[in-house]
């Protein structure tokens, strides 16, 4: 069976998305089922320049725009750019039909966000073949209630993303949260929502005997302002004027990053280490004891996968019970086969 896949962005980016993709992708091809991939014009490529790339036995066509604005980012870029990038779904749908037609695929995944889904619903129409949506976050509800303009943006997204998903074939989600969000939609009540979580490869990973001397806290992923990382670090320059000795490093990259060093400019126990690569996951956990996930509660990130019940836990215990470093879970009620790295969850109620 081939499956064209279509991703907004996708490796050499290393955002959890993109992890999660290259894992599905690489799945796939173990079961004897040929993926192929188009990523969106804001993706660059591996090798600048290159249209078509093979990475880990699965080929990437590119379709990058070459304009460095329009690269996927969490900030916030100009009306300008974003118009000019709906814009491109016309050019973009064209080439994916394209694709699938050359490469006579059976099935068509688009991967969020809408930009991927509707090029997929017109070329799985055309072709006559059936098309999955994959929606992983409400990410529509960063615009909410900040100001009437985005609002306005908001419900736009809203409408694109859920009229993406009623004209799919099948809808996937990684948790029970989303499903239960988009199963309340009207025109969605009756659709066939799948769910399919997050997951680790632990055949990745290599095992790391852990070396450290003193008990260190870290946070391991995005440095996102809805991480709720700014909390993390007044907690821990208050520990520190009351005696704590212990470090705090941060593992990741992300818009927040220079603010958040700001704040801990005048805290010495506090490290940034900046993005690491894919392959040195093992390395970067096993110089941490605990990791602390301080994430803003709200409607998006609680849409998101759970941090205790789904797979941020799993990623972090699965890893830690790689590399042999001892677990304390805050539920009582989660069974380990081994001895995971320990947790630390902080939640903060807003608005």
């Amino acid at each position: 069976m081939k499956i064209l896949h279509i991703l907004y962005q996708s490796i050499p980016n290393t955002a959890g998305s993109s992890i999660r993709s290259r894992d599905i992708l690489e799945s796939q091809l173990r079961a004897g089922i040929t993926p192929i991939v188009i990523t969106s014009p804001f993706q660059p490529p591996i090798k600048d320049g290159c249209v078509r790339e093979k990475i880990q036995g699965v080929v990437y066509y590119r379709t990058f725009s070459n304009n460095r604005n329009e690269i996927v980012s969490e900030g916030n870029t100009s009306l300008v750019i974003q118009l000019k990038k709906i814009i491109q779904v016309v050019r973009f749908t064209r080439t994916v039909y394209g694709i699938a037609k050359k490469e006579k695929v059976q099935l068509v995944h688009a991967h969020a966000m809408f930009f991927c889904a509707i090029a997929a619903l017109i070329s799985s129409f055309r072709l006559k073949i059936p098309m999955v949506y994959e929606v992983r976050s409400l990410w529509e509800e960063r615009y909410k209630r900040k100001n009437i303009f985005k609002h306005v943006i908001f419900s736009i997204i809203t409408y694109l993303e859920t009229f993406s998903m009623y004209c799919s074939d099948r809808i996937i989600v990684i948790n029970n949260a989303l499903k239960d969000n988009i199963s309340k939609r009207y025109i969605l009540k009756n659709k066939i929502i799948s769910i399919v979580p997050n997951a680790v490869d632990i055949s990745n990973i290599k095992i790391i005997e852990k070396k450290n001397k003193d008990f260190v806290f870290g946070y391991i992923g995005t440095l996102s302002p809805i991480e709720g990382l700014d909390l993390l670090i007044k907690v821990f320059n208050q520990l520190h004027v009351d005696g704590l000795t212990n470090k705090l490093i941060f593992y990741g990259d992300g818009i927040e990053k220079k603010n958040l060093e700001l704040l801990a400019l005048n805290n010495p126990l506090i490290q940034f280490k900046g993005s690491f690569l894919p392959s040195q996951v093992s390395q970067v956990y096993s110089n941490v004891d605990i990791v602390v996930n301080p994430r803003i509660s709200n409607l998006l990130t609680n849409s998101v996968t759970g941090l205790v019940k789904e797979a941020s836990s799993a990623l972090v215990m699965l890893r830690s019970m790689e590399i042999k470093i001892p677990n304390a879970s805050l539920e009582s009620s989660t069974k380990q086969a081994a001895s995971p790295l320990p947790c630390l969850f902080v939640r903060r109620p807003i608005g």
